[in-house]
């Protein structure tokens, strides 16, 4: 299977994890210049953005660790750019 099969199973996965506990999925793969955002989420007024990471080892780490500080910057400046876009 190719690791971009294997990404939109995992996607898929972690939207049906969401939606079984309540979420609503308000929409996936929100893309800008500035970067993508997998899921956007909301449960009880709360908007939440997920990115799903997907390790077929465990011997490599928790997925979060995958996570680094321009990764993570990236997802910020995305989801202010989802709000903005969201509030017009």
């Amino acid at each position: 299977m190719k690791s971009s099969q294997i990404g939109k199973l995992a996607e898929e996965k972690a939207a049906e994890f969401l939606k079984n506990r309540g979420y609503q999925i308000v929409e996936r793969n929100f893309r800008t210049k500035s970067g993508e955002i997998d899921i956007v989420a909301c449960k009880d007024k709360t908007l939440v953005f997920v990115e799903v990471r997907f390790r077929s080892s465990k011997d490599f780490g928790l997925p979060e660790e995958t996570l680094n500080r321009k990764k993570i910057q990236k997802i910020v400046n995305t989801a202010y750019r989802f709000i903005s876009m969201k509030k017009s």
